[in-house]
């Protein structure tokens, strides 16, 4: 119970301090990923370096791609 309050805590600062909404839509997954199984190959942190990579690059491109804006997110 304390996991999830912390979690939902730090995003409503987040979303509070900074006014954005889609801020970090993918650490959503990844901490309900590693609160379910902390053990499991995929909450490694190489995998999570390398697939946070990866998504922050696509991110941009479309970033590049679609101009600043709800598109893009």
């Amino acid at each position: 119970m304390l996991q999830n309050a912390t979690v939902l805590t730090v995003l409503a600062l987040v979303k509070f301090l900074s006014g954005q909404c889609l801020l970090f839509p993918s650490l959503a997954a990844s901490s309900l990923l590693i609160y379910i199984d902390i053990e499991h190959s995929t909450n490694k942190v190489k995998t999570r370096v390398i697939s946070h990579m990866i998504a922050a690059t696509i991110g941009w491109f479309t970033y590049l791609i679609l101009r600043p804006g709800y598109p893009s997110a």
